[in-house]
Protein backbone atom coordinates (compact mmCIF):
# COMPACT_ATOMS: atom_id res chain seq x y z
CA UNK A 1 0.00 0.00 0.00
CA UNK A 2 1.59 3.42 -1.12
CA UNK A 3 2.04 5.84 1.73
CA UNK A 4 0.17 8.53 -0.54
CA UNK A 5 -0.87 11.92 2.33
CA UNK A 6 1.12 10.84 4.78
CA UNK A 7 4.21 11.16 3.78
CA UNK A 8 3.94 12.77 0.75
CA UNK A 9 6.50 15.68 1.51
CA UNK A 10 8.88 13.52 3.35
CA UNK A 11 12.51 13.37 2.80
CA UNK A 12 13.57 11.17 4.97
CA UNK A 13 11.81 7.68 6.36
CA UNK A 14 13.14 4.68 8.03
CA UNK A 15 11.71 1.20 7.94
CA UNK A 16 11.69 -0.94 12.00
CA UNK A 17 13.94 -3.91 11.54
CA UNK A 18 10.93 -6.56 11.34
CA UNK A 19 10.18 -4.47 8.71
CA UNK A 20 6.05 -3.71 10.23
CA UNK A 21 6.42 -0.03 10.77
CA UNK A 22 7.85 3.16 9.38
CA UNK A 23 8.72 6.69 10.21
CA UNK A 24 8.83 9.74 8.03
CA UNK A 25 10.44 13.30 8.23
CA UNK A 26 8.13 15.43 6.42
CA UNK A 27 9.50 19.22 5.02
CA UNK A 28 6.88 20.60 7.42
CA UNK A 29 8.75 19.54 9.96
CA UNK A 30 6.42 16.86 10.91
CA UNK A 31 7.39 12.58 12.19
CA UNK A 32 5.29 10.17 11.47
CA UNK A 33 4.78 6.82 12.51
CA UNK A 34 2.83 4.43 10.58
CA UNK A 35 1.97 1.11 10.34
CA UNK A 36 3.43 -0.64 6.99
CA UNK A 37 0.18 -2.88 6.56
CA UNK A 38 -2.09 -0.24 6.43
CA UNK A 39 -0.21 3.13 6.66
CA UNK A 40 -3.17 5.26 6.16
CA UNK A 41 -5.24 4.25 8.87
CA UNK A 42 -2.62 3.24 11.36
CA UNK A 43 -0.32 6.21 11.53
CA UNK A 44 0.19 8.81 13.96
CA UNK A 45 2.19 12.25 14.15
CA UNK A 46 4.49 12.61 16.95
CA UNK A 47 5.03 15.64 18.69
CA UNK A 48 8.38 16.45 17.32
CA UNK A 49 9.34 19.28 15.02
CA UNK A 50 12.27 17.63 12.98
CA UNK A 51 15.29 19.93 12.28
CA UNK A 52 15.41 19.33 8.41
CA UNK A 53 19.42 20.16 8.26
CA UNK A 54 19.72 17.95 4.89
CA UNK A 55 21.35 14.38 7.06
CA UNK A 56 19.41 11.23 7.99
CA UNK A 57 17.46 12.45 10.47
CA UNK A 58 15.28 9.40 11.59
CA UNK A 59 16.08 6.11 12.37
CA UNK A 60 14.66 2.88 14.01
CA UNK A 61 16.96 1.74 17.05
CA UNK A 62 14.75 -1.55 17.81
CA UNK A 63 11.24 -2.81 16.34
CA UNK A 64 9.35 0.09 18.72
CA UNK A 65 12.13 2.73 19.09
CA UNK A 66 12.43 5.32 16.35
CA UNK A 67 15.60 8.13 16.90
CA UNK A 68 14.69 11.58 15.54
CA UNK A 69 16.85 14.63 14.93
CA UNK A 70 14.64 17.19 16.46
CA UNK A 71 15.08 21.18 16.79
CA UNK A 72 16.34 22.39 20.12
CA UNK A 73 17.85 25.78 20.44
CA UNK A 74 19.56 25.16 23.33
CA UNK A 75 22.34 23.32 21.43
CA UNK A 76 25.20 25.18 19.84
CA UNK A 77 25.37 26.59 16.37
CA UNK A 78 27.76 25.38 13.98
CA UNK A 79 28.97 28.93 11.97
CA UNK A 80 29.35 28.40 8.78
CA UNK A 81 26.73 26.02 8.27
CA UNK A 82 22.81 26.89 7.42
CA UNK A 83 21.89 24.07 10.15
CA UNK A 84 19.42 24.24 13.16
CA UNK A 85 20.44 23.23 15.88
CA UNK A 86 19.61 20.12 16.72
CA UNK A 87 19.22 17.53 19.49
CA UNK A 88 18.58 13.64 19.69
CA UNK A 89 15.05 12.33 20.89
CA UNK A 90 14.08 8.81 21.36
CA UNK A 91 10.68 7.37 21.95
CA UNK A 92 9.35 3.79 22.15
CA UNK A 93 6.38 3.74 20.00
CA UNK A 94 4.85 1.00 22.57
CA UNK A 95 4.72 2.60 25.81
CA UNK A 96 5.20 6.37 24.10
CA UNK A 97 8.36 7.30 26.33
CA UNK A 98 10.69 9.97 25.22
CA UNK A 99 13.80 10.94 26.36
CA UNK A 100 16.57 13.64 25.03
CA UNK A 101 20.27 12.74 23.89
CA UNK A 102 23.04 14.58 22.84
CA UNK A 103 23.45 18.06 20.57
CA UNK A 104 23.66 16.27 17.02
CA UNK A 105 22.46 17.11 13.66
CA UNK A 106 22.15 13.88 11.92
CA UNK A 107 22.23 10.07 13.04
CA UNK A 108 22.51 7.25 11.22
CA UNK A 109 21.04 3.82 12.99
CA UNK A 110 22.77 -0.14 12.37
CA UNK A 111 21.75 -3.25 14.25
CA UNK A 112 22.02 -2.09 17.97
CA UNK A 113 24.92 0.84 16.99
CA UNK A 114 24.28 4.34 16.61
CA UNK A 115 26.41 6.85 15.35
CA UNK A 116 25.57 10.90 15.98
CA UNK A 117 27.20 13.89 13.48
CA UNK A 118 27.44 16.79 14.86
CA UNK A 119 30.27 20.10 13.36
CA UNK A 120 33.36 21.37 15.46
CA UNK A 121 34.40 24.98 14.49
CA UNK A 122 37.87 24.20 13.10
CA UNK A 123 37.00 20.44 12.68
CA UNK A 124 34.24 20.44 10.16
CA UNK A 125 32.05 17.44 10.01
CA UNK A 126 33.04 14.87 13.35
CA UNK A 127 30.99 11.25 14.26
CA UNK A 128 31.09 9.63 17.71
CA UNK A 129 29.12 6.28 19.09
CA UNK A 130 29.01 7.97 22.46
CA UNK A 131 28.50 11.50 21.60
CA UNK A 132 31.47 12.49 23.83
CA UNK A 133 35.01 11.09 21.14
CA UNK A 134 34.27 12.80 17.92
CA UNK A 135 36.19 12.02 15.22
CA UNK A 136 36.70 13.66 11.41
CA UNK A 137 34.10 12.23 9.12
CA UNK A 138 30.38 11.61 7.99
CA UNK A 139 28.56 8.81 8.99
CA UNK A 140 26.98 7.16 5.92
CA UNK A 141 25.99 3.92 6.85
CA UNK A 142 26.64 0.26 8.60
CA UNK A 143 27.39 -2.61 6.16
CA UNK A 144 26.46 -6.27 6.72
CA UNK A 145 29.65 -6.69 9.37
CA UNK A 146 28.32 -3.67 11.70
CA UNK A 147 31.06 -1.17 10.77
CA UNK A 148 30.39 2.13 10.41
CA UNK A 149 31.14 3.21 6.63
CA UNK A 150 32.09 7.09 7.03
CA UNK A 151 32.95 10.36 4.36
CA UNK A 152 36.16 11.61 5.09
CA UNK A 153 36.27 15.24 3.00
CA UNK A 154 38.34 15.29 0.55
CA UNK A 155 39.13 17.25 -2.53
CA UNK A 156 36.58 18.61 -5.73
CA UNK A 157 36.89 15.31 -6.62
CA UNK A 158 34.42 14.23 -3.81
CA UNK A 159 35.23 12.31 -0.71
CA UNK A 160 37.05 9.09 0.22
CA UNK A 161 35.04 6.19 2.32
CA UNK A 162 35.98 4.25 4.32
CA UNK A 163 35.27 1.72 7.24
CA UNK A 164 35.52 2.74 11.17
CA UNK A 165 38.95 0.71 11.00
CA UNK A 166 39.98 3.36 8.39
CA UNK A 167 40.06 0.55 5.43
CA UNK A 168 39.77 2.71 2.23
CA UNK A 169 36.22 1.34 1.09
CA UNK A 170 35.83 3.85 -2.17
CA UNK A 171 36.81 6.80 -3.81
CA UNK A 172 34.93 10.46 -5.21
CA UNK A 173 31.97 9.04 -3.02
CA UNK A 174 29.06 11.39 -2.42
CA UNK A 175 26.74 9.55 -0.88
CA UNK A 176 26.57 5.89 0.57
CA UNK A 177 23.86 3.81 1.90
CA UNK A 178 23.95 -0.20 2.47
CA UNK A 179 21.36 -2.50 1.74
CA UNK A 180 20.46 -6.35 2.30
Amino acid sequence: MPLTHICDDSYDIALSPDGRRGICATTSGTAIAFMMDNPTQHHRVLAIEVADNGYKEVAFLSKDTVAIVSRDRSCPVYRGLFVTPARLDTINLSTSTQSKGPCVYGIVAGAHKIAYLTFENGRGAVYSFDAMNWKPGIPEAFDGQGQLLIAIYGDEQGDTLVNESGQLIAQHVERAEWGP
